[in-house]
């Protein structure tokens, strides 16, 4: 697994709220086995007594008006927009805006796309996503130019796409280090001590996740999502 777990996904949302200031959490999850894992990840790591508002919404809803309305009698500082895709994402930024609600907006990885701005627009802009930096994307030589430079913009992230070539990389040099025998790849998956990907320089710990690899924190604009910042994971 070459991209962080949700876990410590949320272990990165939360240090961005710590950091933000931004104490009790208003969140609307998908009820997806994606989205609810990540919400109960992300109130352990911010304790139940920070959530000040906790829905569960069945998949592809897009009506969150009722919701809204009580989100009226709700103190909060930040809402987590926790869906499985940028439809439903998008629908709940925008549901939040034309009810008046001015508190910043932070998504899963799922909305680590372009196309979350092109449906939600203006109410879209500003959203913080926790996902896979975009690793070497302003360098001309890098990876990313040269993946856009043949297939063009990708739909999702390209820290998605840089990583699903450095899992290709690490089992690749595997199988030419200890052939095709499975107990032998997954030791050498475990006593490897750095693979040299685009991405950076990555191990695995004794649950098979990877490690020496950060999160980003980017922001969704008129333009397409810029990382703001990258959170190291310890």
């Amino acid at each position: 697994r070459v991209i962080p777990h949700d876990g410590l996904a949320a272990v990165a949302t939360a240090s961005y709220f710590d950091d933000a200031d931004l104490t009790k959490v208003a969140m609307i999850s998908e009820n997806t086995d994606f989205a609810t894992a990540f919400q109960q990840a992300l109130i352990q790591e911010i304790g139940e007594a920070n959530v000040a508002f906790d829905e569960v919404v069945e998949p592809e809803t897009k009506d969150f008006r009722s919701l809204m309305t009580r989100l009226e009698e709700v103190e909060f500082d930040v809402f987590v927009a926790n869906g499985q895709g940028v439809g439903v994402i998008a629908e709940m930024a925008k549901q939040l805006r034309a009810a008046g609600f001015e508190q910043p907006i932070v998504t899963n990885n799922a909305g680590d796309s372009n196309t979350l701005g092109e449906i939600g627009g203006e109410a879209t802009y500003g959203m913080r996503v926790v996902g896979a930096p975009n690793f070497g994307a302003d360098d001309p030589d890098a990876f990313p130019s040269k993946f856009e430079a043949i297939y063009g913009e990708p739909q999702q992230g390209l820290g998605y796409v840089t990583l699903g070539y450095d899992a290709a990389g690490v089992m690749l040099q595997a199988l030419s280090e200890v052939g095709t025998d499975g107990p032998a790849i997954r030791d050498y998956f475990y006593s490897l001590e750095g693979y040299d990907g685009i991405a950076g320089t990555f191990s695995f710990n004794e649950n098979g996740d990877v490690e020496g690899l950060p999160l980003a924190l980017k922001e969704v604009t008129a333009d397409g999502i810029v990382i703001v910042d990258l959170i190291p994971l310890e």
